[in-house]
């Protein structure tokens, strides 16, 4: 029997709360802070080309999570926390070829406007997502639950090598405290997943070690976290807005530590998510008074 789908014929609301879950609109905005810290920390005065890495960030990270989403459609019904919004189990045309395109797109700007130093890594970002939903390699132990936060710390360095020739001290004691904080989170999203991981056989932290000894990792590390902000600033390893960045999130961990504690962790994603886009708003605060001077 033919299958159709009818996940458009809604009118334009529906049509926009599929494209906004589909692309992870909400994920894309959060994550530019990123490109905002990168910026920051590396003095660059270039406001257009800040501008212009934010927008491939937002094409890479669609790019990125549309794929995932066609390629792990069947655990993600079976996910409450992870709403798919393919309605159907064989994606259209276009929702087939959406991904492809924001990748092309972002590869294309990529290539017009930044070095080849963050271009290859942009690039190899790309490639990385493809070959990760596709071969279904975070069946791998800690694959699935260092990706994310990996990945991360690789765009900052992307990011900031588009503002700056080279990665400096600053930058890369960044980059480490960012691949911190993005792993806590995951681990926190692999407790979440740990009953469709398991079923999956997606080997993470949570389904090997159980929950308890994931939330005390979990802990740890947002304790060696800050104490590593605190020595990092203390010996004027990083500048003021990189600390006060990072120390921005210690009320999400505080929050996320409560929530574990309670076992309750619906509302996690929501969480991060915003305290993302606060302190990328915070950043371009501090950024307004050079941005004003160039326009």
């Amino acid at each position: 029997m033919k299958i159709i789908n009818l996940q458009y014929s809604y009118g334009p609301k529906l049509e926009y709360r599929f494209f906004a879950n589909y692309l992870r609109i909400g994920r894309g905005i959060s994550v530019l802070f990123i490109p905002i810290l990168a910026f920051t920390i590396s003095r660059s005065t270039e406001v257009m080309d800040l501008i212009t890495v934010s927008g491939i960030t937002l094409l890479g990270i669609a790019g990125t999570y549309s794929y995932n989403c066609l390629k792990d459609a069947k655990e993600d019904r079976e996910n409450s926390s992870h709403p798919n919004p393919l309605k159907t189990s064989i994606p259209n045309t276009l929702e087939k070829k959406i991904p492809y395109c924001l990748f092309i797109f972002a590869i294309l700007i990529a290539l017009l406007f930044v070095n080849r130093y963050s271009l290859l890594l942009f690039l190899a970002l790309a490639l990385f997502s493809v070959i990760y939903s596709k071969f279904k390699i975070k069946r791998i132990f800690l694959v699935k639950t260092m990706t994310v936060s990996f990945c991360y710390m690789t765009l900052f360095f992307a990011c900031f090598l588009a503002f700056s020739p080279i990665i400096t001290s600053h930058a890369l004691l960044s980059g480490l405290l960012i691949l911190m904080l993005l792993f806590s989170y995951s681990v926190i999203s692999d407790i979440r997943d740990v009953e469709v991981d398991k079923k999956y056989n997606f080997i993470t932290i949570p389904v090997k070690y159980g929950y308890l000894k994931s939330e005390l990792l979990v802990v740890s590390i947002f304790v060696l976290l800050n104490i590593a902000l605190m020595f990092f600033y203390a010996q004027d390893l990083i500048s003021l807005e990189v600390a006060g960045t990072f120390f921005m999130f210690i009320p999400v961990e505080l929050y996320l530590v409560y929530h574990l504690h309670i076992r309750d962790l619906r509302g996690v994603d929501t969480a991060r998510e915003i305290s993302f886009i606060l302190t990328g708003i915070f950043l371009l605060i501090l950024n307004l008074p050079l941005m004003s001077s160039i326009i």
